[in-house]
C-alpha cells in the first residue's frame, strides 16, 4: 500500500488529472467509480475480459483492503490506465483533435524543425513539442520520427499531414463563406432593367462585381411595366427604370437617380435628317412616324403630341416592341422618338438627333423595396451616389 502511495506521490500532476476525471471521492466503491468513466467503458471491459483479468483482480484486491483515500485513488489510476491501454477505447479519437494542434503539426512539418515552427508561430519550443506529442497521444499513433538527423514523417504521419492540410483549408474556406454570408458579401443580387445602355450604370455594375466577386449580379431585361411588377412582388431585388415611369405606389420603394438623359429622334442612316446633329420640332411634322402604341408612357405621349402637332393616327405606324420599332426605322419606314439609352442599345445603323426646342430630359432611376432583406442590397446601394428621389 505504501509503495503504491509513494508511486502516486511521484506522479502527482498526472494523478490529479486522472482522479478529477474519474471523480473519485472518499467512501465510494468501485462500482460507483465505474459510473463516472467515459461512455462505452463497460463495453470495453466486456470485450476484453481476458486481457483485463489481471487488472481487474488487482482492483478487486484493493477494494477489499479498505476505504482509505489512497486505495481509491490507486483504483482510479489503474482503471483509467487500463482503459487507455485498450485500442477500442481510442475509437473516435480523431474527433477530439485540437485544430490548433493540427496547425502546429503542419507548421512543424513544413518548417522541418520544432524550433523554426515555434519562431514562425510566435510560441515556445516546448509548447510546439508538447502540442505535437499531445496530438500523437490523442490519435495513439506516432506521426513523426525524431532523431539526430531531424524529423521524418511516418507513413501515418504523411497521410495525416496531407489530409489535415486539406481539412484546415476547407475549414478556413467555410469560415470565410460564413463571414461573407453574414456581411452580404456572398449570394445573389437580381436586377430587373428596362432595355437601355448607360455608361454610368455600367460603371456601377463593374465596381460592384470588382468589390464583391462572390455575389452573383444577375441582370434581366424586361418591358417597362414588367420591371415594376417584378420588384414589387419581390421576385427581383432592384429595378432600373426612368423617372417619368415610376411605380404607382412610391411609398413602398426607395429611389436613387443614376444619370440624367433625354429623348432623341432616330432615323435611318440614309434619311435626309441623318446629316444633322439636331432638329427642331417643326421639322418633324411631315415625317412618317413609328411608335409602340399603348406601351408608351404618359411622358412619351406628351412629347409626341408636342413634336408631331396632333399628327393623324392613320399616319403613325404602331408596332408591339422596341425591336420592331428600330427594325422599321432602320429600313426607312419612318422616324421615332425614343430615350437616348434605348437608342444606344438598339440603334445600330440608325442616326440619333437632339430636339432643339423641346425639353425632353429625364433621369435613369434605380429603385428597390424598403422591406427587402437581401444582405447584398446595401452593398450595391452604397455605390449609388446620385440624388434621392422622393
Amino acid at each position: 500500500m505504501r509503495r503504491e502511495s509513494r508511486y502516486l506521490q511521484s506522479c502527482k500532476p498526472r494523478r490529479k488529472r486522472l482522479f478529477s476525471y474519474c471523480n473519485l471521492r472518499r467512501g465510494r466503491g468501485l462500482l460507483h467509480a465505474l459510473r463516472f468513466l467515459p461512455s462505452g467503458a463497460h463495453r470495453v471491459f466486456e470485450g476484453h475480459g481476458g486481457a483485463l483479468r489481471p487488472w481487474l483482480r488487482r482492483i478487486c484486491q484493493l477494494q477489499a483492503e479498505g476505504t482509505d483515500a489512497a486505495s481509491f485513488q490507486t483504483r482510479g489510476f489503474l482503471i483509467f490506465s487500463l482503459l487507455r491501454a485498450v485500442p477500442s477505447y481510442r475509437k473516435g479519437a480523431l474527433s477530439k483533435v485540437d485544430f490548433e494542434q493540427l496547425k502546429i503539426f503542419i507548421t512543424v512539418v513544413d518548417c522541418g524543425s520544432f524550433t523554426k515552427a515555434a519562431e514562425l508561430m510566435y510560441i515556445s519550443h516546448s509548447t510546439t513539442s508538447r502540442n505535437v506529442s499531445a496530438l500523437e497521444d490523442a490519435l495513439g499513433i506516432r506521426l513523426l520520427d525524431r532523431d539526430s538527423r531531424g524529423l521524418r514523417l511516418t507513413q501515418a504521419g504523411r497521410l495525416f499531414y496531407s489530409e489535415g492540410k486539406l481539412l484546415l483549408e476547407k475549414t478556413e474556406e467555410l469560415e470565410n463563406k460564413v463571414r461573407n454570408a453574414e456581411s452580404g458579401e456572398t449570394g445573389k443580387l437580381s436586377v430587373a432593367s428596362v432595355y437601355l445602355y448607360s455608361g454610368e450604370l455600367n460603371k456601377i455594375y463593374g465596381a460592384f462585381c470588382s468589390r464583391y466577386p462572390n455575389v452573383v449580379l444577375g441582370i434581366y431585361h424586361n418591358e417597362l411595366s414588367e420591371v415594376h411588377s417584378l420588384v414589387g412582388k419581390g421576385e427581383m431585388d432592384l429595378g432600373v427604370t426612368f423617372s417619368y415611369a415610376l411605380p404607382k405606389n412610391p411609398e413602398d420603394f426607395e429611389f436613387r437617380s443614376v444619370a440624367e438623359e433625354k429623348f432623341c429622334v432616330v432615323c435611318s442612316e440614309t434619311h435626309t435628317l441623318a446629316l444633322k446633329k439636331s432638329v427642331k420640332a417643326s421639322e418633324l411634322g411631315v415625317e412618317s412616324y413609328v411608335g409602340v402604341g399603348e406601351q408608351r408612357s404618359g411622358f412619351a405621349r406628351r412629347l409626341e403630341e408636342e413634336v408631331l402637332k396632333n399628327k393623324p393616327e392613320r399616319e403613325i405606324l404602331s408596332v408591339p416592341t422596341l425591336e420592331s420599332l428600330f427594325l422599321q426605322v432602320r429600313n426607312g419606314n419612318g422616324i421615332s422618338l425614343v430615350p437616348y439609352p434605348m437608342a444606344r442599345e438598339f440603334g445600330k445603323n440608325c442616326a440619333a438627333l437632339d430636339i432643339e426646342d423641346v425639353d425632353t430630359r429625364f433621369d435613369i432611376v434605380v429603385f428597390w423595396r424598403r422591406d427587402n432583406n437581401n444582405l447584398s442590397l446595401p452593398l450595391f446601394t452604397r455605390l449609388l451616389t446620385g440624388k434621392t428621389i422622393n
